[in-house]
């Protein structure tokens, strides 16, 4: 049968409930504006008794302090992070990779004859603009074969070409090497989130041995700490029964208590690509988004097949140049010489000999000085149809390299915008589940304030009943 003092005790657990209320209620207004903070709420739970004739309420008492989020929620944005972040990487890549080229890419076309567009549109050291004043002096060239001046004009002209070419390779490879730096970083960064997660592992999993109830705030944190660790690197989750998590990043399991199980290092393979692997296990690891992910891809695929595109393009332009200016004859009737030399796009270079002796151009065909054939044959270079550029002359096939890796950039931007609204999206669905309200939070502040009064008054009545009973003597 209930007493009045199990009464009193009934009401005096639900001051303290009312009271644990009020001072989450409070901890929740004080972090309204906290990056990653979960709102809390404490749940109650009514407990009863059977006294032999009624089963009776013996009042309430709290059973968690929850943490309000959504797993689902969180796993999604911290995915939607990753692919984030390797966009952007590898867009503010391509972003200096354009800004080198001394060109403005034609990012809206999307074929061969829109590329086209883009030639004589950038800067004036572009190599579009270069080739369209190549051909250009060559036609002038036509009128006047023998005249010096104009000899010399397309020697500088075809040095200025030939630089560019050189620039243009050499800021890839240097771009390339500045990616190699940046991405030695980003694993540094993300060694430390890991060694961070891993603390946080043991002070959580310290916290919830000792009392009741999930160590709210630190989980937070590390929530917080993984969708970073998620912008650099893509990874998985693993939620453990002693509330630690196990983060998993290609396979390789890399948090531990207290200490990280491994950590990263990028590195450039034997293939010459760009590879993650472990520091302690030295095992290759796979990173398919994040930061680290773009940088692979910007160096090793966007950055390494523009490269592959020029250097293709100088040889064939050299080669071909070289073959029909070796058939001809100079001013003093020698031939056989090479227009351009070197290898590749990193060598080319005009002949010094002619760039020393002008008059050493080889543009007749009969040795005469008036002859222009080998120069009517150079510049049809300009409109000749290469099989081995889908059937492209020069400066359309120079323009359609350009216009795809500007396709390329498009493309970014395009999908950044797409992946940034789901982004926005994600994270306005979990401010409604997490997020904290202070219109919800001061209304849950007046009814714990009220039920805590009410609680009293209870007791006070409580009290006048005790001191009745005990004046009659019950």
């Amino acid at each position: 049968m209930p007493t009045l003092f199990g009464s009193l005790n009934v009401s005096r657990q639900s001051l303290q409930n009312m009271q644990l209320g009020i001072s989450v209620t409070g901890h929740n207004m004080a972090n309204a504006a906290t990056e990653g903070y979960s709102r809390q709420r404490v749940v109650l739970q009514n407990d009863k008794q059977y006294d032999g004739t009624h089963v009776l309420g013996m009042g309430a008492r709290v059973e968690e302090i929850q943490r309000i989020h959504d797993v689902l929620i969180d796993r999604r944005i911290q995915n939607q992070k990753s692919d984030h972040s390797m966009l952007t990487a590898e867009k503010d890549v391509l972003d200096l990779m354009e800004a080198s080229l001394g060109q403005v890419l034609d990012r809206q076309s999307l074929s061969a004859e829109g590329t086209a567009a883009s030639r004589g549109v950038g800067a004036s050291g572009g190599l579009s603009e270069l080739l369209d004043e190549f051909f250009g002096t060559l036609s002038a060239l036509t009128a006047d074969p023998s005249s010096t001046a104009l000899r010399q004009q397309l020697m500088n002209v075809s040095e200025s070409l030939a630089v560019r070419f050189r620039t243009n390779d050499a800021a890839i490879r240097e771009l390339q090497s500045s990616v190699e730096e940046e991405a030695a970083l980003e694993a540094a960064n993300a060694n430390e989130l890991i060694a961070q997660i891993s603390r946080l592992n043991r002070e959580i999993a310290s916290d919830e041995t000792k009392a009741s109830g999930k160590s709210n705030d630190l989980r937070d944190r590390r929530q917080q700490n993984i969708e970073q660790l998620a912008e650099i690197a893509s990874l998985e989750t693993t939620n453990n029964d002693d509330g630690t998590v196990t983060v998993t990043i290609g396979g390789v399991v890399v948090t531990g208590v207290p200490e990280p199980a491994d950590t990263l290092e990028s590195y450039v393979t034997p293939e010459g690509t760009l590879g993650f692997r472990t520091v302690t296990g030295q095992q290759d690891i796979v990173i398919s988004s994040g930061r680290l992910g773009g940088l692979a891809h910007a160096r090793d695929v966007s950055l390494e097949g523009l490269r592959t595109d020029l250097d293709s393009f100088a040889v064939r332009f050299m080669n071909s140049v070289n073959d029909i200016h070796r058939s001809g004859f100079d001013l003093q009737g020698n031939t056989g010489k090479d227009f351009f030399t070197g290898t590749s796009a990193a060598d080319i270079a005009v002949n010094a000999e002619l760039l020393d002796n002008p008059s050493g151009f080889q543009g007749s065909a009969d040795g005469t000085s008036g002859n222009n054939d080998v120069i009517h044959q150079l510049f049809d270079l300009s409109k000749t149809r290469n099989p081995e550029m889908q059937n492209q002359n020069f400066v359309d096939g120079y323009a359609d390299i350009i216009g795809r890796f500007g396709q390329r950039i498009q493309g970014l931007n395009t999908a950044i915008g797409d992946n940034q609204a789901i982004g926005e999206m994600l994270t306005e669905k979990r401010n409604s589940v997490s997020g904290v309200s202070l219109d919800e939070e001061m209304t849950s502040l007046i009814q714990f304030q009220r039920a805590y009064q009410a609680s009293a008054r209870v007791i006070n009545t409580l009290d006048e009943m005790l001191q009745t009973a005990i004046s009659i003597g019950v």
